[in-house]
């Protein structure tokens, strides 16, 4: 399936004077709930801008952001922002790609535009470091070949990995590897914490002039992909181990971007194909509901491209050893005897840490960065834990007074063990399988 994001010089045209004349403005709402539903709606009145809409779980639409140029990817960072993918063109019709950053409050500002002309924006989405992937499209490529840009939480903008089609969808699974969308080479790329790509679905996986839009992973691992077309759409899914499964068919609305809220629901973004755009919902075993309806302008074009649910708050980290920080070590990262069972190139850690650090400098935490806690359990920290988390890995653990502090040395990847417990009797432990930074 060959689809071009190339526009018409006559739309170019109308979207630099819209980008010019109307830019970004914020319509300042209440804090974001988290709860609500996020969307990137491209050309929402016939003639206006883009804009972010948020819906209640009722359904209920506001609108979040008044006016956003082409909006495409949305994604929360921990702390409650929303970043938003635009791109508008220049004087000479150049597509000019721009990330925004939308407090809480509904204050926007540019957060990067760091990035090559001529790459249309797609799909974005955070690992668990901080840094925020973008898909772009390079529209000057007759294959609009896809680059996939690494943005460091300071901003600054680097290559992460490419594909040769046009690339729609991101999302990372629970091991840190990204999962990349090429529509017009019907394949799911996978791609190590490293960058190293391997194709993970390929177009046998999907059915004739079928390719990959929207991906999104549930709680249990599994990809959920959806599948543009307006007869017969379908979102699929893929276990862990690629084995693949129809989870709905018969979508004829254009189907787009994908997310689940904490109840296992999928909702799926259909900008529409020459009529109003919905968001639909499907319960975990598949029923399927319209969420949202009619969404954006009535010609079509103009619905919901991608959606998004704000990420859990900014949360504390796990501390080990740094010298217990290796591939293949078993480690405790939780527990009354950690001070016991961790070695630290700086000397023995203080009795009172127990594990958990709930200050942490940056949040998410950086390598160099450092840290503070209280000591035993008035950390606080979570009641459970998914089966592989990230932690850090600390040269020096001191206390003075009711304030234990440390450094972040390295940031290993742990894969848990079962039997973890909030109580520092019951010991957090797991095995090292990769080193995020050092």
């Amino acid at each position: 399936m060959k689809t071009s994001k190339l526009l018409p010089n006559p739309v170019k045209i109308l979207a630099l004077l819209l980008g010019s004349c109307l830019s970004i403005l914020a319509a300042g709402r209440a804090h974001a709930q988290t709860a609500d539903l996020f969307a990137s709606v491209n050309h929402p009145n016939p003639t206006g801008p883009g804009a972010i809409f948020q819906y209640t779980p009722a359904g209920v639409q506001s609108t979040f952001v008044a006016s956003v140029v082409q909006p495409r990817g949305v994604a929360f960072d921990c702390a409650g922002n929303l970043f938003v993918a635009s791109t508008g063109f220049d004087n000479n019709g150049n597509s000019v790609g721009s990330i925004l950053k939308v407090t809480p409050g509904g204050v926007v500002s540019t957060f990067t535009n760091g990035f090559p002309n001529n790459f249309f924006l797609e799909d974005i989405t955070f690992d668990s470091m901080g840094n925020l992937f973008v898909f772009g499209d390079n529209d000057n490529d007759p294959n609009i070949a896809s680059t996939i840009f690494k943005v460091s939480p300071g901003g600054g903008v680097t290559i992460f990995g490419t594909v040769p089609g046009q690339g729609y969808g991101l999302a990372f699974d629970s091991m840190g590897n990204l999962f990349a969308a090429d529509a017009s080479d019907e394949t799911i790329f996978k791609f190590t914490p490293a960058g190293m790509r391997s194709v993970f679905a390929g177009p046998s996986a999907f059915l004739p002039n079928q390719g990959p839009i929207g991906l999104a992973f549930n709680s249990a691992g599994n990809l959920f992909v959806s599948t543009s077309d307006n007869t017969n759409g379908q979102i699929v899914e893929f276990a862990p181990n690629g084995a693949e499964t129809t989870f709905a068919t018969g979508l004829t609305n254009n189907p787009r971007g994908l997310a689940f809220d904490s109840a296992g629901n999928l909702f799926l973004a259909e900008p529409g194909r020459f009529r109003s755009g919905d968001i639909l919902k499907f319960t975990p075993g598949g029923v399927e509901t319209f969420f949202a309806t009619p969404v954006g302008r009535p010609q079509g074009d103009g619905g919901p491209e991608f959606l998004a649910f704000p990420a859990p708050p900014c949360s504390g980290r796990f501390v080990i050893g740094d010298n217990n920080a290796i591939v293949g070590q078993h480690v405790t990262f939780w527990g009354a005897q950690w001070s016991k069972q961790n070695l630290l190139s700086g000397g023995a850690a203080p009795n009172a840490f127990k594990g958990f650090a709930n200050t942490l400098n940056p949040n998410p935490p950086a390598c160099g960065g450092s840290w503070k806690t209280g000591p035993g359990n008035s950390s606080n920290p979570p009641n459970s834990i998914p089966s592989t988390i990230n932690v850090i890995a600390a040269s020096s653990v001191t206390q003075s007074g009711s304030v234990i502090s440390g450094n972040t040395q390295k940031i290993v990847t742990v894969k848990t063990d079962p039997g973890y417990s909030g109580d520092p009797g019951h010991a957090g432990t797991g095995t090292v399988i990769s080193v995020v930074c050092q």
